[in-house]
């Protein structure tokens, strides 16, 4: 199933690590309910912050989660997870479309 999974995203033109990425960090994200801060994730989820961003940018504008605190410039500080949107088919729909 995954192997079939990858294949469907790599002809479509998206990227699967990107995609694969992104539901790991949802899963962390959920184990919290409370706003989270970027910075905190990168050192307990073990990703690197310039992988982090562009997946906290995709999942805020599918609606997977919502940013609690922005800095100067726009940049995501803290989030925390949409639940409505967790485990549901149109999270990731609305994910895949949003993968370039």
């Amino acid at each position: 199933m995954k192997t079939r999974f990858r294949n469907l995203c790599v002809e479509l033109g998206f990227s699967y690590h990107k995609l694969e990425d992104g539901i790991l960090l949802l899963n962390y994200l959920n184990k919290t309910k409370e706003p989270i801060e970027v910075q905190k994730i990168a050192v307990e989820y073990g990703g690197d912050v310039l992988r982090i961003y562009p997946l906290l940018f995709d999942l805020s504008r599918s609606g997977a989660i919502k940013v609690t605190d922005r800095g100067q410039l726009g940049e995501i500080r803290k989030c925390k997870i949409n639940l409505k949107y967790f485990n549901s088919i149109p999270l990731v729909a609305a994910f895949v479309e949003l993968v370039p």
